[in-house]
């Protein structure tokens, strides 16, 4: 029976000594650190325009032409070929052509200004557009071949009651 007893009580203090190791370690503040994964690759962001080549001043004016037409107003080209001398003089000559003398741009813009940075392999080429007239007005430009034509479109304004109208006269 002295046995049992001292079976009972070695067995009451190791759960006791168990118990009170439990609760001081439950009781205890614990960290528990994790490496944290590398985050999902993520490419870069691409630039808000895409560049688009010009070889020559007629590329060169129809780019800026095809950006007012879609009331575009930032622009970025480059050009491998245009390396001569003149050729700053080129691109704020087309800049200036547009903007004051073309119908479009006369009509459209009220600034083009271009920067221009060399690089050792190409030249790029960053175009503002500032515009005087929204998108819908450029939009609604009516392009006239022939006096026919222009007076069928005249009498069609007329009908619609149109408060704005601008006509675009191919001539010969």
């Amino acid at each position: 029976m002295i046995k049992k007893r001292i079976l009972i009580v070695l067995l009451l203090s190791a759960l006791l000594l168990i118990v009170s190791a439990c609760s001081t370690f439950l009781e205890t503040e614990r960290v528990r650190e994790t490496p944290n994964p590398p985050p999902p690759y993520t490419p870069p962001e691409k630039p808000p325009d895409e560049r688009m080549e010009i070889t020559d001043y007629n590329d060169f004016f129809d780019a800026i032409l095809t950006l007012i037409s879609e009331h575009v107003n930032t622009g970025l080209f480059i050009s491998y070929s245009m390396e001569n001398e003149s050729f700053q003089e080129d691109i704020e000559r087309v800049a200036n052509e547009i903007e004051y003398y073309h119908p479009i741009g006369a009509f459209a813009t009220s600034n083009i200004s271009v920067a221009v940075r060399r690089n050792p392999a190409y030249i790029e080429i960053d175009v503002n557009i500032e515009y005087k007239r929204t998108k819908e007005q450029v939009e609604s430009i009516i392009n006239v071949a022939t006096v026919r034509y222009l007076r069928t479109e005249l009498l069609r304004v007329l009908e619609g009651h149109r408060e704005e109208v601008a006509f675009r006269i191919a001539g010969k």
